[in-house]
């Protein structure tokens, strides 16, 4: 908009500048004459709209011309006759008799101005109007107006779009959008309140005699915290390196006046055992329970745990606590055999492979055997290992034909569980049947036959032919037998032995077996000698 300028050589020596609207309800120009000796003597404005025509006599404020007052409707005693963008145009004349004329020299906004409503300096209200860690959503409200210009009338704007928006800190914000009813009142559906969450009321209106946007004053309910105190503990107690263990707790407000809810917590555990451990994040149920799985750290005999637990307007201490976590172990250098006689032997060393430095003493091992090599694994014998030293011997007895055999370290405060290889041994049962020592009665010094068949159990109890047999005597009243002779059996597993008769005692013959059989044995003949 160019202002009219005084022009001496034209005879315009009075001149116009800018509309400046104060409000919606006045506005302001400047107008100024460059006739020597004189000064501005009137302005009149003229406001035009539609049909309308309103005249306005501006007074002199140094210079800038005013309305003597705020523009009003006639409804409320001024003298616009409607709402609505006005034309103005301009007349000036200064006390020489010049004059200068600007038509639409600007436009006055005389419409609606959109507001909201405040209760003290509060524009939205909540329901409910305070929150807590059992109640923590809550609904905003408030009541959009229009303020008539000239007027400190107000009216409700109703059928008008509202933003409703919560805004908190690194959350994405959460926007609603709802329509004011007949008296302009507007209501949300119920927001999740956060810790820091505020609320703000935008709406923006674009209509003939309503323009404008406007914003409310950021706002939230109140807010009561609510202290918490946590209590965990972890199972089982021992653990491996590398096993899982659970922390279970529950988180109990200390106001019991406060609401019971504690659904929907976040908590998280947190293993301590190194920066960056294992973590577990998970939530409480309604009654405020919650369970974690971590896994155990390898290379410390102990991890710490941490629970702490979060929630809108929670204030909840952590709490901590310990598992023990055994060392990794393994077994080394491990070999399995089974002797004739059913016993069988298991060495080797139970070592923490992954720290060549340590040794652990009085670590007991279990010789183990199964019928598959996978389930039913039973023991028959232990021992520890020597002090200062991680190998072990460990014996048991099994006459079994056919077996699988391993070496089992359990669990402990110290080193983890820990299996060997497995193994199958196998051995073919035998027995002596028939031991017989002949002739009975026999006088001293006379010759005593023994004799008797072994026999070997293959698919059946069959002849071993080919196989060393002893004789032992055992002196009536001693406490062992004494060896006396050896033969082989024949074709069909028998075998006679002879020796010379002193004493009354038991004949019996031994088979000791062999790398493929057990050893048999017969059942003792009794023998008087005379």
């Amino acid at each position: 908009m160019t202002p009219a300028l005084a022009d001496p050589a034209s005879g315009d020596t009075v001149g116009i500048g800018p509309v400046r609207p104060t409000f919606r309800d006045s506005f302001s120009v400047p107008v100024w004459t460059d006739a020597a000796g004189a000064t501005v003597h009137s302005v009149t404005a003229t406001l035009h709209h539609d049909n309308d025509s309103v005249p306005i006599v501006l007074t002199d404020d140094d210079g800038t011309w005013r309305t003597p007052s705020r523009l009003e409707l006639t409804r409320d005693g001024g003298t616009m006759p409607a709402l609505g963008a006005y034309v103005i145009d301009l007349t000036a004349t200064d006390d020489h008799g010049d004059t200068s004329t600007r038509t639409d020299a600007g436009t006055l906004d005389f419409t609606i101005t959109p507001m909201f409503d405040t209760v003290g300096v509060n524009t939205l209200s909540f329901n409910p109007a305070g929150v807590s860690v059992g109640a923590h959503r809550t609904a905003a409200s408030g009541r959009l107006l229009g303020l008539r210009p000239g007027s400190d009338v107000t009216v409700p704007l109703a059928g008008q779009d509202v933003t409703v928006t919560k805004y908190e800190g690194g959350v994405q914000p959460d926007v609603q959008v709802v329509t004011t009813g007949g008296d302009g009142r507007f209501t949300t559906t119920a927001f999740d309140q956060g810790d820091s969450a505020q609320y703000a009321a935008t709406a923006t209106v674009d209509e003939p005699d309503i323009h404008g946007t406007v914003t409310s004053i950021p706002d939230r309910p109140a807010v009561s915290w609510t202290p918490a105190d946590i209590s965990a503990s972890s199972s089982p107690a021992l653990v491996g390196a590398g096993q899982h263990y659970v922390v279970r707790g529950s988180v109990v407000l200390q106001n019991t006046n406060a609401a019971q809810s504690l659904d929907g917590l976040i908590v998280q555990v947190q293993s301590d055992g190194f920066p960056g451990g294992p973590q577990c994040t998970t939530h409480t149920d309604t009654t405020g329970h919650f369970s974690c799985t971590l896994t155990a750290i390898a290379h410390y005999l102990q991890n710490n745990w941490s629970v702490t637990a979060t929630g809108p307007f929670l204030s909840a201490g952590p709490t901590s606590g310990t598992v023990a976590v055994a060392d990794d172990s393994a077994y080394h250098g491990t070999h399995i055999t089974l002797a004739s006689n059913g016993t069988v032997t298991a060495t080797g060393s139970l070592v923490a492979p992954f720290d060549s430095n340590a040794v652990y003493d009085h670590q007991d091992t279990r010789l183990e055997y199964s019928a598959n090599g996978r389930t039913g694994w039973t023991s028959i014998g232990h021992a520890a290992n020597k002090t200062s030293s991680p190998s072990f011997t460990v014996t048991g007895a099994a006459r079994l034909t056919g077996a699988y055999y391993r070496v089992h370290h359990e669990l402990d405060r110290q080193l983890a569980e820990a299996v060997g290889p497995v193994v199958r041994l196998a051995r073919t049962d035998a027995r002596i049947v028939g031991n017989n020592a002949t002739p009975e009665p026999i006088k001293s010094g006379r010759t005593i036959t023994v004799s008797g068949t072994l026999q070997q159990n293959v698919s059946g109890w069959r002849a071993a032919p080919g196989q060393l047999v002893d004789l032992y005597f055992h002196v009536r009243g001693a406490k062992s037998a004494t060896y006396v002779t050896h033969g082989r059996t024949d074709s069909h597993g028998r075998i006679a032995l002879h020796a010379k008769a002193t004493k009354d005692g038991y004949w019996e013959l031994h088979y000791f077996g062999d790398g493929t059989h057990f050893d048999g044995y017969a059942t003792p003949d009794y023998v008087d000698v005379r």
